[in-house]
């Protein structure tokens, strides 16, 4: 458990800290660009992203979960994404001036062509990353991911405020891909990962296949609704959404994005052990939403303020998308911890089987909304994602058997969390005349009272954050955390050549 707590706590100071970075320039970059450019850019992410959901067919989540690896089974996997990879990539390349004509943005071509150099490159040190999330190494992974968003970040604000326009975002992604490939190397000089094998094709596309498939449906739920908007109406509409999409998001990364890192190889080690995951699962469901909850319900309260601040006031027409996406959202807490837990369990393809019943029919009613504006859109998410959460259930009961009592009773101190951190800016918002548009001031007492709200509830729930709580701040007085962070930095990595994952068998 000591390792688990290591291992969160590092990914979490890793993706806080890109947070932060992310938030400062999507702050800066949304009043350096128009709705319509933000299109754009929207526009040909949500194309690599199909790229990269098809690259998981041959996905190095093989390298974290399989029980036995060997150093063929490394180079085969390697071997077949980045053939995989180049290929989608030459594709991509070859249909990108149809792509621009079809979205009517001629430019379009160069944005697809960039993007589509940056995934080839990352391809690279993708089975390096994964091998260090195999061993929990979130230290170097962090050090890793802080040094590219120290750096790319601003470098694509410098790029949009002197005229790169939405290009700003492709070339920032080519030099963090190309950064993260050779901080990896450095970090971990393992060249012999690149020699071609196919020794063991079968069980990385066995595993892929499932992998990939998910994958893909997953990218027809969440994007593909923003090509079918960018087709039909203009793509500053396309701009609107996706700014809704990401700042309704910010909970998300607050609390899940730490979490998903270390939950597959963390839930696959106690598989690998014999032990039950049940306890585990459900405890995690509890920190989960005693944070994400809480963020959500004072999302939705202050999305006026919130967009204002972050945006800017031309983008205040989508505070209605946030509210709605915000309370959407709520459902979403199991989503984080359902892959992972499937994966680890050995039945990835029930992920598939569960993203089969009900991914397709929610991009369905997405794509069928899509002609009456993002709020009609937003407003389908009331009833898709609980669908999709319910399923997802369904089939994570299959395997970690608990009752509907014990998901109660493990939620239920969240909920009463979540109540006492919505009180505070309730009252706020009632005192100034039941008005969402708060002044900053009246947003930052509303956030204050909040967050007071949340220590009061935790404390009185008794709920098992407090204890993490308590847990930390002893630890940063006595200086242990600075210590460990310092130590994790510095330690040398193992040997050139050399793999350093205990139950690695070369």
């Amino acid at each position: 458990m000591t390792g688990i707590r290591r291992a969160l706590l590092w990914s979490t100071a890793d993706k806080y800290f890109n947070l932060v970075v992310n938030f400062a320039s999507l702050a800066i970059i949304s009043r350096l660009l128009t709705p319509e450019e933000i299109g754009v850019s929207a526009v040909g992410t949500a194309i690599i992203a199909f790229a990269l959901a098809l690259r998981e067919f041959a996905s190095t989540g093989f390298l974290i979960q399989h029980r036995s690896l060997t150093r063929r089974d490394v180079q085969t996997s390697f071997t077949i994404l980045f053939a995989l990879t180049f290929i989608i990539a030459a594709a991509l390349v070859a249909l990108s001036p149809w792509m621009a004509a079809f979205f009517g943005e001629p430019n379009l071509s160069r944005f697809v062509g960039v993007l589509s150099v940056a995934i080839v490159i990352e391809t690279i040190g993708l089975p390096i990353t994964a091998l260090l999330r195999r061993e929990m190494a979130f230290g170097r992974l962090a050090a890793i991911n802080i040094s590219v968003a120290a750096v790319c970040a601003p470098l694509s604000i410098v790029l949009a405020a002197i005229g790169f326009s939405y290009m700003s975002t492709a070339w920032a992604w080519l030099a963090a891909t190309t950064m993260t490939t050779v901080l990896s190397l450095c970090i971990r000089p393992d060249f012999w990962i690149f020699r071609p094998s196919l020794r063991a094709w079968r069980s990385v596309l066995a595993f892929g296949t499932f992998g990939g498939a998910n994958t893909v449906l997953i990218w027809l739920n969440e994007t593909l609704p923003q090509l079918v908007l960018g087709r039909i109406l203009p793509l500053g509409v396309v701009g609107l959404y996706n700014r809704a999409l990401l700042i309704c998001s910010m909970p998300d990364k607050v609390v899940l994005n730490g979490v998903s890192s270390v939950a597959t190889p963390a839930l696959a080690a106690e598989v690998r052990h014999g032990r039950c995951i049940k306890q585990a699962y459900l405890q995690s469901l509890g920190f989960i939403t005693v944070i994400h909850w809480p963020a959500l319900i004072v999302l939705l309260l202050l999305a006026g303020p919130v967009v204002e601040i972050v945006l800017g006031s031309q983008w205040l027409t989508i505070v209605p998308v946030v509210q709605l996406l915000a309370i959407a959202s709520l459902f979403r807490f199991p989503s984080i911890l359902t892959s992972s837990v499937l994966i680890a369990v050995g039945a990835v393809n029930l992920t598939l089987r569960a993203s089969l019943i009900s991914l397709p029919i929610s991009a369905l009613v997405l794509c069928l909304a899509s002609p009456f504006g993002v709020v009609a859109m937003a407003a389908t998410q009331l009833v898709t994602v609980p669908f999709q959460t319910l399923v997802a259930i369904h089939f994570i009961r299959r395997h970690v058997p608990f009752g509907w009592r014990e998901l109660v009773a493990a939620l239920r101190q969240s909920a009463f969390v979540t109540a006492c951190s919505a009180a505070g800016p309730a009252v706020v918002i009632a005192l100034g005349g039941f008005r969402f548009d708060l002044s900053l001031s009246e947003a930052l007492a509303a956030v204050l009272i909040s967050a007071a709200g949340w220590l009061l509830g935790i404390w009185l729930a008794q709920h098992p954050a407090l204890a993490e709580l308590q847990r930390i701040l002893r630890l940063a007085a006595e200086n242990a955390v600075g210590q460990r962070l310092i130590s994790g930095i510095l330690r040398r990595p193992g040997r050139r050549g050399a793999v350093n994952t205990a139950d690695l068998n070369l």
